[in-house]
């Protein structure tokens, strides 16, 4: 019985998957190009455009140069584990598309892609240990200040390069909610706000709501433990009664026997002895049966004392998720 009570709370409780938090930096949707600035080698051509809703063109040419580029300034700070993702479409001929950062004392950090001569459209994730020292300052990633793509020989020739909702995240520590303690759940909090005023992922009252539905669900465990726990208690309270009763009768109906030996031993004829012998079997019987019962009552309350301790633990289970309850309330506040 314990463990039917308790398995559904712990079910609910100990729910474990581990969450991979990412912290929006920087994102570029190509509302507008004009912060993007074009670069180019001599006898090179480059143009951008806007292709399609939100995203980024630029069409080129090598010719006879090397390299063409589009950059925007930018300012931010960068953790040392960060992730640069976008959505590429490329066509034309194979050469590198590079992504590139540039940091405040001119240092460049890249990274080298081979675009693909067949139209696919892919999504690009780029993770810090990607990308490479190439040149200026030191290697050393301060804070940044511009960032930027180019278009880099290998073939040569002409092409078409659209990229979509350009991302820089920071990865933060991985956390397990079978272990998270209320100092991890305030950095989720704090972290999700932040993300909420950039207006880059889920409302912060979906967070709360979520919340709310997970404690009303034990609430809800817990009060049907209960409900079950007090009707078990009823009937064993109703049990022993019945088991008293039983012993009050029996208790009742030996003094009667008592009584009736008493006026058996006074009146009756010699052969009495005969008629001894069956009363004291029957006053063996009726102890063996008062000692049953005696067992009996005393196995109730064992299971009454365990039923108690049980409830106890199911109030502290309750305590412990009003407790919980409260502080998160206060913290989504």
């Amino acid at each position: 019985m314990r463990l039917f009570l308790v398995l559904p709370i712990i079910s609910i409780l100990n729910f474990s998957f581990a969450e991979q938090l990412e912290k929006l930096i920087f994102r570029d949707k190509f509302d507008t190009i004009s912060v993007w600035k074009t670069y180019r080698t001599r006898n090179c051509y480059i143009k951008i455009s806007t292709a399609t809703i939100n995203a980024l063109k630029f069409e080129y040419e090598l010719g006879e140069g090397n390299w063409v580029a589009i950059e925007r300034p930018v300012k931010f700070s960068l953790c040392k584990d960060f992730i640069v993702k976008y959505n590429l479409l490329t066509t034309g001929e194979e050469n590198y598309l590079e992504t590139k950062i540039f940091d405040k004392d001119g240092s460049v950090f890249g990274y080298k892609l081979l675009i693909s001569t067949t139209p696919t459209r892919k999504e690009i994730v780029i993770h810090s240990k990607d990308f490479s020292y190439w040149w200026g300052g030191d290697k050393n990633l301060d804070d940044v200040i511009k960032i930027g793509f180019a278009i880099s020989k290998r073939s040569g020739g002409k092409g078409v390069v659209e990229i979509k909702d350009l991302q820089i995240l920071e990865k933060l520590k991985e956390i397990s909610h079978s272990n998270a303690t209320f100092e991890d759940e305030e950095k989720v909090l704090k972290i999700t706000k932040e993300n909420t005023n950039n207006k880059e992922v889920v409302n912060i009252n979906n967070i709360k709501s979520f919340y709310e539905e997970s404690i009303n669900e034990v609430k809800k465990e817990i009060n049907h433990g209960v409900s079950i726990v007090k009707g078990i208690v009823y009937f064993v309270i109703l049990a022993l009664i019945i088991v008293v009763i039983l012993f009050l009768l029996a208790v009742i109906n030996l003094f009667k026997k008592m009584e009736y030996l008493e006026f058996v031993v006074k009146n009756s004829e010699p052969n009495i002895g005969n008629d001894l012998l069956k009363i004291q079997k029957y006053i063996e019987d009726t102890k063996s049966n008062l000692y049953f019962i005696s067992n009996k009552i005393d196995s109730y309350e064992k299971d009454l004392v365990e039923l108690k301790n049980l409830i106890e633990e199911i109030k502290s289970i309750h305590s412990v998720q009003e407790r919980r309850k409260s502080k998160k309330k206060e913290e989504i506040v």
